[in-house]
């Protein structure tokens, strides 16, 4: 409480700034925070009620003071209401528009659709009665706009779940389309119409036509794939103000085949889906024209830029200009920056040079999050920790390395020297980290994935190994806990097996 109550001796305009930066990085800092003093009390305890969640008791009448004063609360500083159960929409509706600040109504429904398919119609007459109010609507479950109907000729139109919302108020849109097996009309029509729009998000998706509407342009978009032509992406899409795009591995490549650089003038955080990234063994086995081609797109992107905050880069490494990652300098907070080749096979695979990374610690001192390859058979492992560990800002670090049972060794192997490779990184980096010490360290070894093995070890020897628990895949994380200890363990997934016991 000491250091907290130093904060009381700041001015109030100084302790509104300290309350505002907490809300937006850790709202929930601020219901202790308001305990050290009176004066903090009363500038925290606004933001404490920016944020709720409507349930029953909020909407009834009560006749507990405690609840009354939260009602009163949230009326008073209420920004944004949150709705995740099948309420009295009359009296959600009445609420509403007793909240004179209110900025945002979250509409959280499930993938089994616990809110109903439709939205309210009662709400939604609501918004539309105040258009600066604000929907964000966090799942959407859409079937075809059309059945096939078995009694007459062609099939029949079916009402669309997202003509229940209203277009004009959507700023945020989250959906995955079910069962899909006509056109994707109404969908479109209803996003080309959301001009508010600023994040989009599809879980899985279909083609768009390209004479369907034009969307808005959008600040947040996230892909499954992409399948656009250039011509058909400038009639459907607009990048002017894309800031942030998450897309999967497949995807990505075609997109940037598709969308040109000047096109995406205000990208600034780009990233792979890694459920979706194999080791591209596919890939290499292609033509070498093919792989080269998608290293020079990458660097087509960044060229002429300094201003990307967070970047994935999936390339030959041997052929990008590492240079145009270090030209991001200050911006640069979030990198990924790994081989096209993967790590499952033996022996050595190529990486950043000691001297790249170097250069990339000394001009990109703000990096917090960093996922990059390091060899554990050589002998720069120890070269590349060190530089690492220099890297003052970065607390979220994940090291991709090789495993180190090969072929010939395995099945004679008693010592889980995986095991020992990520214990021996964990020893030797943790000391040496300058700067801010690590909350999160992974180390994952063969390439590991949620979704299981990679393609390159998933013949029948390498399948009887994994029941016997000798896995080439493997993902060890340090974490620090609640006592500022750092935690060592295996995250292994449900169909892994522990390394054989010796005894």
């Amino acid at each position: 409480m000491t250091s907290l109550s130093v904060l009381d001796q700041f001015g109030p305009e100084i302790l509104l700034l300290i309350c505002d930066q907490l809300y937006g990085i850790a709202p929930e800092s601020l219901p202790r925070l308001r305990l050290a003093s009176r004066k903090l009390n009363e500038i925290a305890m606004p933001y404490i009620w920016r944020n709720v969640t409507l349930r029953k008791d909020i909407l009834e009448i009560s006749p507990h003071e405690f609840v009354k004063h939260a009602v009163r609360m949230i009326q008073l500083h209420g920004r944004h209401v949150i709705i995740k159960s099948v309420l009295d929409w009359d009296l959600v509706a009445g609420f509403m528009t007793k909240c004179r600040y209110l900025q945002t109504l979250t509409w959280r429904n499930g993938c089994h659709s616990a809110l109903g398919t439709c939205f309210p119609e009662r709400l939604k007459k609501v918004l539309e009665e105040s258009p600066n109010l604000g929907l964000n609507v966090a799942y959407c479950g859409y079937k075809s706009d059309y059945i096939v109907n078995l009694f007459h000729d062609g099939p029949i139109e079916v009402a669309s779940a997202v003509r229940s919302f209203p277009a004009a108020n959507l700023l945020s849109f989250t959906v995955s389309i079910l069962a899909q097996s006509g056109p994707v009309n109404n969908l479109q029509e209803f996003l080309a119409a959301s001009t508010r729009l600023q994040t989009l998000r599809f879980e899985s998706m279909d083609r768009f036509l390209p004479d369907g509407g034009r969307l808005p342009p959008i600040k947040a978009l996230t892909l499954p794939y992409w399948d656009d032509t250039s011509e058909s992406a400038s009639r459907i899409w607009d990048f002017s103000l894309l800031e942030d795009l998450e897309i999967s591995w497949s995807g990505f490549r075609q997109f940037l085949k598709a969308v040109s650089p000047e096109d995406l003038g205000k990208l600034k955080r780009f990233r792979v889906d890694d459920t979706s990234w194999e080791p591209q063994s596919s890939l290499l086995d292609k033509s070498k024209f093919e792989t080269e081609l998608f290293t020079e797109q990458l660097e087509t992107l960044l060229k002429g830029r300094n201003d990307f905050q967070e970047l994935d880069i999936r390339c030959l490494l041997s052929l990008f200009d590492m240079s145009l990652i270090a030209k991001q300098g200050q911006s640069l907070r979030v990198l990924t920056i790994l081989d096209l080749a993967g790590f499952e096979m033996e022996g050595i695979f190529p990486t950043m040079s000691l001297s790249d990374l170097k250069i990339l610690q000394q001009s990109c001192t703000r990096i917090a999050k960093l996922d990059i390859g390091i060899n554990v058979i050589g002998n720069e492992t120890i070269s590349f920790l060190n530089i690492i560990a220099g890297f003052r800002n970065l607390d979220d670090l994940t090291i991709y390395i090789q495993s180190r049972l090969s072929e010939d060794t395995i099945d004679d192997i008693v010592e889980d020297i995986d095991l020992q490779s990520a214990m021996d990184i964990k020893n030797a980096l943790v000391p040496l980290k300058c700067g801010v010490p690590f909350s999160t360290l992974r180390i994952n070894v063969g390439g590991w994935r949620k979704a299981g093995p990679r393609q390159r070890r998933n013949d029948w020897n390498w399948d009887r190994r994994r029941t016997q628990g000798k896995n080439p895949e493997r993902l060890f994380i340090v974490e620090r806990n609640h006592e500022d200890y750092l935690l060592f363990r295996e995250h292994r997934n449900w169909f892994q097996k522990p390394w054989p016991s010796s005894d």
